[in-house]
This record gives C-alpha cells, sequence and structure tokens, in this order.
C-alpha cells in the first residue's frame, strides 16, 4: 500500500482539482481536510457516491455523504473558550474575537460555541470580530483596520494561537499589552505552539484541538480491512493554562 499526498495550500479550487486527480488515480480510500465547506462538498460527495471510502479530517462538508469524520469538537472549543474566559475576567470586561476562515466550519463551530458561552455572562461583551483567515498577517492587518480602538479590550480571543501571538505583537509592540489577556486555540507543542506561548505568559491559555491524525490512518486500516468504523469521531478538548502548561509540555 502507499499513500498519495497532495497539499493546496489554502487554495479551495486548487484542492478540488487535486481531488479530481485522485479520483483518475482509483484511490481506495479518500482523507480530505476541507479548505471551505461549500467548495468541496461536490467532489466529496462524487467520490463518495463512487464508491470510494471517504475519511473527512478537521473540517466539515456541508452534507453527510462522507463514511468517516474526524476531527475537534469545535463547537465545544468555543463553548469553553467563553466559559474560560467569563470566569477569568469574572463576568465583566470587553473582548475582540479573531475569527477563522468565513467558510471553513470550524470557524463558524467555535464562533457559535463561543457566543452561546458568553452570553452568560451579560457584563462581557464582544466589542469587535476579527476576520483573521487563520494567518498573523492577515489578523495584525484587520486588528489594525478596526473601528474600535485596541485598548478597548480587556482580552482578546483568537481562533487559533498563531493569530493570537500576531494579536499579542502587534499590542506588545505599542506598549498596549500590559492589561490585555491573549487566548488562542490549538495548543500544539514546538517553538512558537500553545503550549510554549502559555509557558512563556505570552498566551494565558490556549484551548487543544486534537489534530485527528493518528486517528484518521487508524480508521484508514479499518476501512482497509473491511472492520466497522464510527461515523461521527468528536475529539475532546481541554483548557491549557498556568495551572497545567508543565504537565503538558513532559507529556509532548
Amino acid at each position: 500500500s502507499s499513500l498519495l499526498y497532495k497539499g493546496a495550500a489554502g487554495d479551495s479550487n486548487l484542492q478540488v482539482e487535486q481531488i479530481k486527480e485522485l479520483l483518475k488515480e482509483h484511490v481506495d480510500i479518500l482523507i480530505v481536510s476541507p479548505n471551505e465547506e461549500e467548495p468541496l462538498t461536490p467532489v466529496v460527495e462524487k467520490a463518495y457516491k463512487e464508491g470510494i471510502p471517504v475519511i473527512v479530517v478537521d473540517r466539515k462538508i456541508s452534507s453527510n455523504l462522507y463514511t468517516a469524520f474526524i476531527g475537534g469538537d469545535n463547537y465545544e472549543i468555543g463553548f469553553n473558550a467563553g466559559s474560560y474566559i467569563g470566569n477569568l475576567l469574572k463576568g465583566k470586561g470587553n473582548v475582540i474575537e479573531i475569527t477563522g476562515l468565513k467558510g471553513s466550519s470550524p470557524a463558524m463551530e467555535r464562533r457559535e460555541g463561543f457566543k452561546d458561552a458568553v452570553k452568560r455572562f451579560p457584563d462581557i461583551k464582544i466589542i469587535a470580530e476579527v476576520p483573521g483567515d487563520w494567518l498573523k498577517p492577515i489578523a495584525q492587518s484587520q486588528l489594525q483596520k478596526m473601528n474600535v480602538p485596541l485598548k478597548k479590550a480587556s482580552l482578546i480571543f483568537a481562533h487559533n494561537d498563531v493569530m493570537a501571538l500576531g494579536a499579542y505583537e502587534l499590542y506588545h509592540n505599542r506598549g498596549l499589552d500590559n492589561h490585555v489577556k491573549f487566548v488562542g486555540v490549538d495548543a500544539q507543542p514546538g517553538i512558537q505552539g500553545g503550549i510554549e506561548l502559555v509557558s512563556k505568559g505570552i498566551l494565558t491559555a490556549s484551548l487543544l484541538y486534537p489534530t485527528g491524525g493518528k486517528e484518521a490512518i487508524q480508521t484508514a486500516i479499518e476501512i482497509s480491512r473491511k472492520e466497522p468504523v464510527q461515523k461521527e469521531n468528536l475529539l475532546q478538548t481541554i483548557v491549557i493554562d498556568s495551572s497545567n502548561v508543565r504537565l503538558m509540555k513532559l507529556q509532548t
């Protein structure tokens, strides 16, 4: 057996063409992390209707025509972030939310979960929603374009740690970071990963986002062996902050 890999670098149109190429090669199993829901749905459905088992990882399509979905529970991530932030700010403060790519399911679900959690804290206001597209430079440039002054925020919640770091750097360079907290999502190990950023005190917290890589390969093996697989596989999150970051660093 062999693994064919194609990367679209955030280009939905290219990803569609790459999947079409893989279908022409008659792959036995297709594993795909859709860049965006709507543009990828037709070609993923096509593969499934042709009898090719499809494992959708990390981001969803807008139908249920796939064999298995594996990914973090993004609504739970957003809700847990909102609950943590509500308690962190003692129920009062102004929050700027930096969102991921507009058409991607993680961004939509994190936003929904976050809003539902924050509703329980009437004195916490989301004063701006900034489209960061998962990227640090875009998050920084969009933050600078806001109508709301940067210093009005008491906390920045970004949909990933990269954008949270970008926000921190922008605030730090302007000398505004002393009274602002930064919370991200991913909590991955490595240099400038979320765990390291929390450990250094740059981020107050990060929500662990399980990548699902191991689970995707395991599911592919089970499919190849004609074993039954679970259709929906939601991976759980935890909040990583100063209380548990040392333990997480040791584990990773």
